[in-house]
């Protein structure tokens, strides 16, 4: 993981469409994002941020299977809403639908598979904010309202109401950014907020996911250090279950169960976000698709480039052009 970024000290509102993961993860300044793309077609991406140095809300809709990994914004405490009825997300090891407000434990990482289609709102608030919140409510600490577990399930009528207001200041900043430069909005952002948040958790009946055998957390952690490790040699799905210590019947319900894919089709797709992201990277006069391909175990080309194309909507040659 990277260096935890600062707390920001400006206001901002950054809105656009991006179809790229680098152009993405940069975008969004205050979290260290590492996304990976694990199905096939063109990626596409919006994403609308609203900053101030109490609060930050983004709005973020992704079109493509992605495994988003990194580190939500250093010294806020940060909370996941569903945008709409169609979340289907694993998340830290547990399936999570609309029905789910995700709480990120303090220095917890973002750790989750989402599927076509994912919209959700990431409000973080600063500590300082959510201490204020809390008192407000006659508690010493936010703690005695934030659950131990890292997902509630909330009621209907709460999950609308904060979906609704975290929509209207998200689509009311990017109309007019000027508003972050007043007092009642920076209000309504950090503390309008914070109280749905916390209503919601109040009201949450906090029975929500399950956790994964821990058989098969274990093995999957340890199958996942494997492929990260030698992802750039032709290391077959029998040595990581081999290297794992896993029989092949624990790892497959792993990653199903937390991806959706085999455990060859995970290598497969690491292998080729590898290859896009070294071509992406690399300046064309001085790099060769063939090259970029068997340094990370790609070695028949026809096969590669057709199964380059599937996952990415074009082929690597053009990948590399738009590189220069």
């Amino acid at each position: 993981m990277s260096e935890q970024k600062q707390q920001p000290t400006t206001a901002y509102v950054a809105s656009g469409q991006f179809g790229d993961f680098d152009a993405f993860a940069e975008s969004v300044r205050d979290w260290n994002l590492d996304f990976r793309q694990l199905d096939r077609g063109r990626f596409e991406a919006d994403l609308t941020y609203v900053v101030t140095p109490e609060a930050i809300l983004g709005e973020c809709k992704l079109s493509r299977k992605v495994e988003q990994c990194g580190a939500p914004p250093h010294g806020f405490r940060t909370f996941a809403i569903p945008a709409d009825g169609g979340l289907d997300l694993n998340w830290r090891g547990r399936q999570v639908d609309s029905g789910n407000l995700m709480v990120f434990p303090r220095g917890g990482d973002l750790d989750g598979v989402s599927r076509p289609g994912f919209h959700i709102f990431a409000f973080s608030v600063s500590e300082t904010v959510l201490a204020e919140a809390a008192a407000r409510r006659g508690l010493h600490s936010a703690g005695e309202l934030l659950p131990a577990d890292d997902m509630v399930a909330w009621t209907p009528g709460e999950a609308f109401r904060l979906r609704e207001l975290a929509a209207r200041l998200s689509r009311s900043a990017v109309a007019d950014p000027g508003l972050l430069d007043r007092r009642p909005f920076r209000e309504s952002l950090a503390g309008e907020l914070v109280d749905g948040v916390l209503d919601a958790l109040t009201a949450a009946d906090d029975t929500a996911g399950r956790p994964m055998a821990r058989a098969r957390t274990g093995a999957l952690k340890k199958a996942l250090e494997i492929i990260a490790d030698r992802a750039d040699e032709p290391v077959t799905v029998a040595e990581v279950e081999r290297l794992s210590g896993a029989s092949g019947r624990t790892l497959r319900y792993a990653f199903e169960e937390a991806y959706g894919m085999s455990p060859k089709q995970y290598l497969q797709a690491y292998r080729l976000d590898r290859v896009h992201r070294q071509l992406r990277q690399a300046p064309a006069a001085a790099a060769t698709v063939s090259d970029a391909a068997n340094d990370w175990g790609f070695w028949h080309m026809g096969q590669f480039a057709r199964d380059y194309r599937q996952m990415f909507g074009e082929l690597p040659s053009e990948t590399l052009a738009r590189s220069a």
